[in-house]
């Protein structure tokens, strides 16, 4: 349920109820946080501690009054970027804040989340990851459970194209055209049972799967036309695509 969506579904809100939703990106001043158990923070360390752009005294004085505003024994997912931890000292602090968060807000629960986009093949599998065993470590330690709170991939060998890109870029996305499209969709589809795997073996207790179609995505207009993406879960009609079955499969393996 966000709170950035501008129309209010009375329907969705009632069925919301029973289902245990999360409100995601709802503002500290929503009146609706009274009728929800489970919360995000969805990127505050990473507009807040990491960037450190601006002084953030007032912003953290406002985190603080919404934290104590939630409904006794509510969930609260710190959702953040994995590319934010390129380094063990980054993912060091971070922890070392999620703690404290706890430790002021006894009367919530709280998680760690991790956002996981896979926009080129090196992101995750060269340079992160060894994140996972670390999180796990943390969270045997501390009493602290970590999932994954937004997954989702991009066939694509390079990164993405968002419109207004270097002519640099451009040079890597010519070279991604000679590779056959079913290469590189058999590469994604390995690494996102490869990924859920991982994930499951290393205690992650939460996956939430960003199942949209390309055509319907909110950022859709920012993207370069010659980008051909299979960001979807499910298509159109419903239906569940490979990437689904190839996500399952890593998370019943995982627990296997």
């Amino acid at each position: 349920m966000r709170g950035d969506y501008f129309k209010t579904s009375l329907r969705l809100l009632d069925w919301c109820r029973t289902q245990k939703c999360f409100a995601h990106r709802l503002s500290y001043a929503d009146i609706r946080k009274k009728q929800f158990k489970y919360f995000t923070l969805d990127d505050w360390w990473a507009n807040n501690k990491y960037l450190v752009v601006k002084d953030t005294i007032n912003d953290e004085l406002q985190l603080t009054q919404f934290l104590k505003s939630l409904p006794d024994g509510s969930l609260v997912v710190i959702s953040e970027p994995f590319s934010i931890f390129a380094e063990r000292r980054s993912l060091a602090k971070f922890l070392e804040w999620a703690l404290a968060l706890r430790s002021q807000h006894s009367k919530l629960k709280f998680e760690i989340g991790l956002q996981i986009h896979l926009q080129w093949v090196d992101a995750w599998w060269v340079r992160h990851r060894w994140l996972l065993p670390e999180l796990q470590k943390f969270s045997k330690v501390h009493s602290y459970s970590w999932g994954v709170s937004e997954f989702s991939n991009y066939d694509q060998v390079w990164k993405r194209r968002i419109s207004g890109r270097s002519p640099v870029d451009r040079i890597f996305y010519q070279i991604e055209g000679f590779v056959p499209k079913r290469l590189r969709r058999a590469i994604v589809l390995h690494q996102i049972y490869q990924l859920h795997r991982v994930a499951v073996h290393y205690g992650a207790v939460r996956f939430v799967e960003w199942g949209n179609n390309q055509s319907t995505a909110w950022f859709v207009n920012q993207i370069d036309a010659a980008y051909d993406s299979n960001y979807l879960l499910f298509d159109a009609s419903g239906e569940p695509t490979e990437l689904w079955w190839a996500a399952m499969r890593g998370l019943k393996d995982g627990q296997n």
